[in-house]
């Protein structure tokens, strides 16, 4: 098994644990879109 690797939001207190960097981006981008859409729009 692989190193974690770990995302945050600067947004609020989310926090995501996964196993590679392509899951975290879009674990992150999906949690930006449903969660703060402003700040999505803007990325």
């Amino acid at each position: 098994m692989g190193i974690g690797i770990s995302g945050s939001c600067e947004q609020c207190d989310w926090f995501y644990l996964g196993t590679g960097y392509p899951e975290v981006t879009k674990a992150y981008q999906d949690h930006l879109r449903d969660e703060h859409p402003e700040v999505w729009l803007r990325r």
